[in-house]
């Protein structure tokens, strides 16, 4: 019966040998390696390599020695006695390896406590930027707002101006559609007008009658045997204080204005024709109003003058003096010298620069020399003079002032004799 040879131990009879255990030898891979090497060989040279292949010897033999009985080499040892160092190797391999977990844990737990603490300043870090980004986000929400409630008020604004644009165009369609209407109607009517007007055009170049308008307007009369002219029938001069009445001679004084005036404007429509020599200085200073019986004078280059009324409403007689408490007679008398100082420079271009028509078969001239008014009788070249009177009201007698102005109808007369011809020529 074979023994333990350590401790005399009787061993039992163990089993068929398992392949790996065959000789006292196991098998590690595919390489036979002794146990006693495997027991003896000294582990700790290689580094942490040579401790993993000791550690998966180690567990091979764990897992080989399962009985009392293993022959070592030669030698035959109970399962106590095989088992001490081998269990001895194997707790040192187990305090080796709680040692090495404990290590393993502490460093888990330091690393883990350091993720952790990582982890949480990162995630209050990426907490602030966050709360900071939702900040703005608000920030610019709140700038949305404000600009979307702007623009709906600047909307509801365009919408208001398109509703006042809209009742504008409508209202200038109106208007624009009333206008058009009265433009094709005036067009009609100027058409019609156009057309009457050839019409009566042809009708006189038919008649082959001149058409003396001027001479119903302007009427002059100045008899030889009677002391007053007149002009359409108005009587200008004065034989008493009551006769005629002063409203005659306003009247009659408008005419007069009205017709220098028409004279003065039919030549400023024809300076081309006729030049511009006839313009003085009275008709350049003054500008003829005509008002009927209260027409006046207006100097153009003194607005201090005032007006110069051609209408006097005194009856007191003339006798060469002028009363103190008449203060209009002055201003009348200097009125119609101006008055007549415009007609004498008509007179006087006309006559220079149309004499042949002038020529009188009688042998007498007329001329206006400031307030004189002249009549003259030319016989074989030498000159008499007839009537010399001033048109000043305050300082001549009744005759006299009516005597001047019958002469200043006869030169008005003459003066409408030579204007017709002139239109007749430029009709030509």
């Amino acid at each position: 019966m074979n023994q333990c040879l350590r401790c005399q131990r009787p061993l039992e009879q163990p089993e068929a040998p398992k392949p790996d255990q065959v000789g006292g030898f196991v098998l590690v891979g595919d390489e036979p390696a002794s146990v006693h090497g495997l027991l003896t060989h000294d582990w700790t040279e290689g580094g942490q390599s040579k401790y993993y292949e000791k550690d998966k010897y180690i567990q091979r033999l764990r897992d080989l020695l399962h009985t009392d009985y293993f022959q070592f080499g030669n030698v035959s040892l109970c399962g106590t006695c095989l088992h001490r160092p081998l269990s001895d190797e194997i707790r040192h391999q187990n305090t080796f390896e709680e040692l090495c977990n404990d290590q393993y844990k502490k460093g888990l737990k330091i690393l883990s406590a350091e993720l952790e603490n990582l982890f949480l300043q990162e995630y209050e870090e990426q907490e602030v930027e966050l709360d900071k980004q939702l900040y703005e986000v608000h920030e610019e929400i709140s700038k949305l707002l404000e600009e979307h409630r702007k623009l709906k008020e600047e909307e509801k604004l365009v919408d208001a101006e398109k509703v006042e644009l809209s009742l504008e165009r409508e209202k200038f369609w109106e208007e624009f559609s009333r206008e058009r209407h009265l433009r094709d109607t005036l067009e009609q009517e100027g058409i019609f007008i156009k057309e009457e007007t050839e019409r009566i055009r042809q009708s006189l170049i038919a008649l082959d009658v001149p058409s003396r308008v001027y001479d119903d307007v302007f009427f002059f009369s100045f008899p030889e045997n009677e002391p007053i002219g007149s002009i359409n029938g108005l009587r200008l001069g004065l034989l008493s204080f009551s006769d005629p009445d002063w409203s005659e001679v306003n009247a009659a004084l408008g005419h007069l204005t009205l017709f220098i005036a028409t004279i003065q404007g039919w030549l400023r429509e024809h300076e081309k024709e006729l030049g511009t020599g006839w313009k003085g200085s009275a008709l350049s200073t003054y500008r003829i109003h005509c008002r009927g019986s209260y027409s006046f004078l207006e100097n153009r280059l003194d607005s201090k003058e005032g007006q110069l009324p051609l209408h006097n409403h005194t009856s007191t007689a003339i006798t060469g003096w002028l009363p103190s408490w008449v203060s209009s007679e002055p201003v009348f008398s200097k009125a119609v010298c101006t008055l007549v100082s415009c007609l004498g420079e008509i007179w006087k271009w006309i006559t220079t620069k149309y004499p042949k028509f002038f020529e009188n078969s009688s042998g007498e001239s007329f001329s206006i020399e400031g307030d004189k008014v002249k009549k003259e009788s030319i016989v074989l070249g030498k000159k008499t003079v007839i009537h010399c009177v001033s048109v000043k009201f305050h300082s001549s007698s009744y005759g006299n002032w009516s005597l001047a102005m019958k002469l200043i109808l006869n030169i008005s007369a003459q003066v409408m004799a030579w204007f017709q011809h002139q239109q007749e020529i430029l009709k030509q």
